[in-house]
């Protein structure tokens, strides 16, 4: 088979199929190709000469979600191969996807699944491929989805009686060695649980405990290479998340994965490792298995709620050793939702060293300002965190103009990416025009942008345990901050900051003009957090609390 000279790359879900491990392969496997990719928002893969990105406006992409430029862009560059990443060979919803490169007149196409293994069509291959997936398989796959999780849910249920069979067979001795601990999660990616896991990993005691940490996925790894720095193995369980969730066979193939490590302790987390460590521990030989919930759920923000889901999550939560919340607001909210006695429940608060946030000097936060475009005499307004509807992003938007009306000297700064940020630019582009607000993506320099700012803001709907508070504390900022679940556990109203309603845009604009009037204000708060910081929410404690629960 020729290797195509230049290819075509997109995800049927970008939002949960990592871009990185799909180019690497196809790269891998047409070294003397070139490759371009469509993708909602620009993405850190490295273009190689000749290749070029592509933008679609949605969530997916579809010859409809493409400019006329774009359009006529790829018909002219004329693309001999399309390869489409799903995270199933059927590639259900994924109509407008799979009819891309038939409008774009692209030869041939391959089907690249979860587990990169591909499957070439041609176009009419390809149109059968797509009816045949779009009309019995998608009812199939449904289908398949019932009872699969009636299979799940007696498998949980089945748990205890497990537990208590594996419980009585022989187990290696801890005699004369470490205790083998599994850490498991979704992946690696930007945000505050992986942070957590990261600063347990960092302060876990090596001559005691020999970690390993085992992702469901491959991503965008943010977190990975610090990881391996410390030497602790990092295994996937697969490359790309399967698309439809057979909870059965995940967990059967996260049991494999388990068992050849062998360990002694395993610990998840997130809602959906959590029933799956749950379900594969006890056939691993483990002996401790707890799970971490680290968040509020609000239906219009996560997939996993509803009643099947409570169920699944309160036959797991029966199932294991220990349940540790990052707050108390999480324990409250998971007593009622799983019907935990809150006895069982450990509350254990997030740590973040505070070291490297005291370190920074006063050269680097002016040089960082200077980077900003900052003033002498003007305020700085950060808000750090994923743009997507939980964050409320929009809130500190429309408190910010109008705060202006009365601190013209403050300025907002905004860290960080996600789907709602062409919305937010455009809601923003009176004060981006105005030079009143940036939007920077996503950074690895939020600690120097902590010493930057002023001010720091979180406008969440719902939050576990922020741990951008926490970073705020330790950078001597005050917070202002909305009363959405553990936040206010982290700052003391009118003590380190200020809790306001969610959504009270009004409130947030006063606390918001306030600050900036008041440097000395900003002063004694910002000390109050750091204090309070370093005495709670340090990683020694975290960590000093969460593995006394292994042994």
């Amino acid at each position: 088979m020729q290797a195509p000279e230049r290819i075509l790359l997109s995800r049927a879900n970008p939002g949960r199929t990592p871009l990185a491990p799909i180019i690497a392969e196809a790269r891998l496997r047409y070294p003397g190709s070139r490759i371009d990719w469509l993708t909602p928002e620009e993405e850190s893969v490295e273009l190689r000469p000749g290749e070029k990105v592509f933008f679609h406006s949605g969530a997916f992409p579809s010859w409809d979600n493409l400019t006329d430029a774009t359009r006529k862009e790829l018909r002219r560059r004329r693309h001999d191969l399309f390869i489409l990443a799903v995270a199933d060979d059927l590639g259900v919803r994924a109509f407008g996807a799979r009819l891309l490169p038939l409008r774009a007149r692209i030869p041939a196409i391959e089907l690249l699944n979860h587990k990169l293994q591909a499957r070439r069509f041609n176009q009419k291959e390809w149109l059968a491929n797509t009816a045949a997936a779009e009309s019995f398989w998608r009812v199939w796959v449904a289908v398949r989805q019932k009872a699969d999780e009636a299979a799940a849910t007696a498998w949980l249920r089945a748990l205890p009686a497990v537990r208590r069979v594996m419980e009585a067979a022989p187990h290696e001795s801890l005699e004369g060695r470490k205790l083998r601990v599994v850490i498991f999660t979704h992946s690696m990616g930007v945000g505050g649980v992986q942070k957590q896991i990261f600063e347990l990993l960092r302060g876990m005691d090596r001559s005691r405990f020999d970690p390993t940490l085992v992702l469901l996925v491959k991503d965008s790894g943010f977190f990975e290479p610090e990881v391996r720095a410390l030497g602790i193995p990092i295994v996937h369980v697969y490359p790309i998340q399967p698309e439809d969730q057979f909870f059965t066979l995940i967990a059967r193939d996260l049991a494999r994965v388990l068992r050849r490590i062998r360990p002694d302790v395993v610990h998840t987390y997130m809602p959906l490792p959590n029933m799956l460590g749950a379900m594969a521990a006890p056939l691993s030989g483990a002996r401790r298995n707890l799970l971490s919930v680290r968040a509020l759920r609000v239906e219009e923000v996560t997939t996993w709620s509803g009643p099947q889901y409570q169920t699944f999550d309160t036959l797991a939560s029966r199932a294991v050793d220990h349940i540790v919340c990052n707050s108390n607001a999480v324990a409250d909210y998971y007593t009622k939702w799983a019907g935990v006695p809150r006895g069982r429940i450990d509350v254990v608060y997030n740590g973040i060293a505070p070291g490297p946030y005291a370190s920074l000097t006063e050269k680097d936060r002016e040089d960082k300002r200077a980077e900003l475009g900052m003033q002498p005499g003007e305020v700085l307004a950060l808000q750090v965190g994923r743009l997507s509807m939980e964050k409320q992003v929009h809130v500190f938007v429309d408190a910010l103009r109008l705060a202006r009306s009365k601190a013209p000297n403050l300025r907002g700064v905004v860290a960080g990416g996600g789907p709602e940020m062409a919305g937010l630019t455009a809601r923003a582009g009176d004060l981006i025009a105005a030079g009143a607000i940036r939007f920077l993506g996503e950074r690895r320099d939020v600690r120097q942008l902590l010493a930057a700012a002023d001010i720091v803001v979180l406008t969440s709907m719902v939050e576990g345990m922020p741990n951008v508070l926490i970073e705020a504390a330790h950078a001597g900022k005050p917070s202002i901050a909305t009363a959405c679940g553990g936040a206010q556990e982290v700052v003391r109203h009118g003590v380190t900051g200020y809790v306001t309603p969610v959504g009270a845009v009004e409130e947030i604009a006063e606390r918001l003009a306030e600050l900036a009037q008041q440097p000395e204000l900003r002063k004694r708060m910002g000390e109050a957090a750091r204090a309070r910081g370093q005495k709670i929410f340090n990683p020694e404690r975290m960590v000093a609390e969460t593995v006394r629960l292994y042994e």
